[in-house]
């Protein structure tokens, strides 16, 4: 049986008549990667701040442990706590002394982030990207069974941006670290979340598996017509070139198209006067759900 590390009881935090957070009930279990989404205001910065300790519920609970009834959790939240005066290593150094874990191998853990250990620039003249790995750095001195971060990916280049995904996949598997990701990069979150929970208006509206999201994620061809296409709809069907269609805002749109040669000839024997191929992804999903864009 998998293992909690993570369980709200209807959590909720309330600004005055505003509910940030609205009765949210979840449960994460270790090993897991789980992918943070919503628009802005939505309620992901409150939830984050109350299992960080950074806030206090108005009503409902959480807890926070392993088997043997503890947690340790790190986090990287809002402006990273860094000490700009300092190099990376005496960041971490000092970091290290404050959790009592003063032999921790701060120079593997700044190599594992992309960091050079024997850099003795001064955090005040590093890049935005450079502080985003150094604060993960910082997070992982007290060896974390739980990582909460947000927006990882903030200032990372590229290349940057699949080494920490690597890496993030290694502390999974391998540490068996679970993770909390908030982030708007949704194209990346999609290939390292193996979980995903979606946040409006402060409820938690969708909680699915990545296997559940990729049963979603269908490829589909849409298009304008100036007649009725049922005929050609019902043929392509019988055919199984198609799983169905449906008719949205003004466009037929066919679900997991198979035979595209096919489809292009029952099509061109209508008066159709657009057309357009895609496939939903978390993006377009999530888009879909909520109804906004991020």
């Amino acid at each position: 049986m998998a293992e909690v590390l993570l369980e709200t009881r209807g959590l909720s935090k309330h600004y005055r008549s505003t509910a940030a957070n609205d009765g949210i009930s979840i449960k994460i279990e270790r090993g897991e990667i789980v992918g943070f989404i919503g628009q802005n205001g939505s309620g992901k910065t409150t939830l984050i701040r109350l299992l960080t300790g950074l806030a206090k519920p108005t009503s409902g609970t959480f807890s926070l442990s392993d088997s043997e009834g503890r947690t340790r959790i790190g986090a990287v939240v809002e402006a990273p706590g860094l000490f700009k005066w300092m190099t990376g290593s005496e960041n971490l150094r000092f970091q290290a002394l404050m959790c009592g874990r003063e032999n921790a191998g701060i120079k593997e853990i700044l190599a594992q982030v992309g960091l050079d250990p024997d850099d003795r620039k001064k955090v005040r003249n590093y890049s935005l990207g450079m502080r985003q790995r150094l604060a993960i750095a910082v997070a992982l001195i007290s060896d974390p069974d739980f990582l909460i971060l947000d927006e990882p990916t903030n200032g990372l280049d590229p290349q940057g941006i699949v080494d920490l995904r690597v890496f993030l996949r290694k502390l999974a598997a391998e540490r068996g670290v679970t993770l909390l990701i908030s982030s708007h990069i949704l194209s990346e979150l999609s290939q390292l979340a193996t979980r995903f929970l979606i946040i409006d208006r402060g409820r938690i509206v969708e909680s699915l598996t990545r296997e559940e999201l990729q049963a979603k994620e269908t490829r589909h061809i849409s298009f304008a017509c100036a007649a009725d296409p049922s005929a050609a709809l019902e043929r392509l069907a019988a055919a199984g070139c198609i799983a169905g269609h449906t008719y949205e805002n003004g466009l037929y749109v066919l679900r997991g198209p198979s035979d595209y040669p096919k489809i292009l000839r029952e099509l061109s024997e209508l008066p159709v006067t657009w057309l357009g191929a895609g496939e939903e992804t978390l993006e377009s999903y999530f888009v879909k759900l909520v109804g906004g864009a991020e």
